[in-house]
């Protein structure tokens, strides 16, 4: 027999995208028919046995109603196939076992002990079927990783040198693909393919999905990937959609650049023309480099202080690991270190103290995408010799920022997509030492970014303005 694909209809589609809503319902029906069925064996609850077969009966249309929305759900596709198959039939197969439980209870002919083993099989399915579509929506790991994580045991990453050179660099494989790992690849990658796209390989990715590529070399203005970034968040075709994780300008830009300069997977960095700010992006992406540049008058001006600290002790770097913290000591010979929290997205406020050993050696502290509050900037305060702090997508506060005016040597502030107002940037005017700050997708206004310009004539302020009307990177 052969089955033609026929696209499903626009009621078939609704119908589908119910099916993450209406499962709920037979997860707790059943849960509470089994719960009834173990606790009306005792004689003190057989109140309880005539309700049995009512939400058995609930229990049962609700599952086949799951089922048939699952699998018009799947027929949109998206989905790895294998784990698509077992879930699919797992569903029936509770359904069914649904089902008989209620025929059995209806017409009184229950075997000996039947409603009890019956209640223990869907009890099993529904953890075994709810495992396997949590895999399919958020990964195989999406239940495994934080059990493991409580175990002890860290997850499988993929460990990146970091780049000391960046003139060698190769741009897809050390600058753009870390980007796609972290904003895309969840949504598309061997489990999960939304709209048959794949960015998991570089092969996938040139390839495309179910619209066609979504990268044309040489030309951003006709490759959707980066078109998509561009789109407010809250238009449906917006990606990453909203809710996510997002890029940060700096990150648009370079895919940009990337993009414009011919999409090459091989090429070096060196061996692509780039303009003054790709040249500032890519060098912030440099270990060691980023610690001089060069100002208006050719004078370097010196990022870290020159003086030594001690290097960090193993067991404050272990406190952090334990957590999936990153922790990188960028050179032994002056204890530097920097801390990325881009692996573990539950830090929050109670675990800011662990820094707090380190407060001599941290230079660069990531905790973009956190759920630390401004209460945590008070501990960030105490970082004495911290010149790169990156809080985007934090809900951090106006008055915490306060707490940042007794870091002399902050020098890079990442703000984007906070809730960070005008009145912010009144209190960060008093950190002299900034020389950039990034307020994207901030609350704050032209006026007080003008203001803000005009106490720190020094500092490069990124409003994100630049990136709207300026037109796409054309190379020669």
């Amino acid at each position: 027999m052969v089955l033609l694909k026929v696209s499903p209809s626009n009621f078939e589609i609704l119908i589908g995208r119910l099916h993450p809503l209406v499962i709920h319902l037979p997860i707790g029906i059943l849960l509470l028919v089994a719960l009834f069925e173990f606790l009306s064996r005792k004689e003190k609850y057989a109140v309880l046995r005539p309700a049995i077969i009512k939400m058995a009966l609930w229990g049962m249309i609700s599952a086949i109603f799951s089922c048939v929305a699952g699998y018009l759900l799947s027929k949109s596709g998206g989905y790895e196939k294998d784990l698509l198959a077992w879930h699919k039939w797992f569903g029936i197969a509770l359904a069914v076992i649904a089902t008989a439980f209620y025929i059995f209870k209806k017409i009184e002919k229950e075997f000996k002990q039947f409603g009890m083993i019956s209640s223990a099989i869907f009890t099993i399915m529904l953890a075994v079927t709810g495992h396997l579509g949590g895999a399919l929506t958020h990964g195989e790991d999406f239940l495994t990783q934080p059990f493991l994580s409580i175990l002890g045991v860290a997850p499988v990453k993929v460990v990146r040198k970091p780049i000391t050179n960046i003139n060698e660099a190769l741009v897809y494989k050390d600058i753009i693909e870390p980007v796609l790992e972290q904003k895309c690849v969840q949504c598309h990658n061997s489990q999960k393919q939304k709209g048959n796209l794949r960015m998991d390989t570089a092969e996938l990715l040139l390839k495309g999905g179910e619209h066609g590529k979504i990268i044309v070399a040489g030309n951003t203005n006709e490759s959707e990937i980066y078109k998509r970034l561009l789109l407010p968040e809250e238009d449906e075709h917006r990606m990453p959609p909203k809710g996510k994780t997002q890029l940060t300008e700096q990150e648009v830009v370079l895919l940009q650049w990337w993009i414009q300069s011919g999409a090459s997977m091989d090429k070096k960095a060196a061996n692509l023309e780039k303009d003054d700010k790709v040249k500032t992006i890519l060098a912030s992406l440099q270990v060691g480099a980023g610690s001089q540049e060069t100002n208006e008058t050719g004078k370097e001006v010196r990022e870290f202080l020159e003086e030594k600290v001690p290097n960090p002790a193993t067991k404050d770097i272990e406190s952090l690991t334990k957590m999936n913290v990153s922790v990188d000591v960028l050179s032994p010979k002056n204890g530097w270190v920097n801390i990325n929290t881009v692996n573990t997205s539950g830090f929050n406020d109670a675990q800011i103290g662990l820094l707090l050993p380190l407060k001599l050696q941290i230079v660069w502290l990531n905790l973009g995408d956190s759920q630390i509050t401004g209460i945590s900037l008070k501990t960030i305060g105490e970082l004495i010799n911290l010149t790169r702090l990156n809080l985007e997508n934090t809900d951090i506060s106006d008055t915490g920022l306060q707490n940042l005016t007794n870091l002399k040597n902050l020098q890079y502030l990442n703000l984007v997509n906070t809730p960070i107002t005008n009145t912010g940037l009144q209190i960060l005017k008093e950190i002299k030492s900034l020389k950039k700050v990034y307020l994207w997708q901030s609350k704050v206004t032209l006026v007080g970014v003008e203001a803000l310009r005009k106490n720190l004539p020094n500092c490069e302020i990124n409003f994100g303005e630049e990136l709207i009307i300026k037109n796409p990177i054309v190379t020669k």
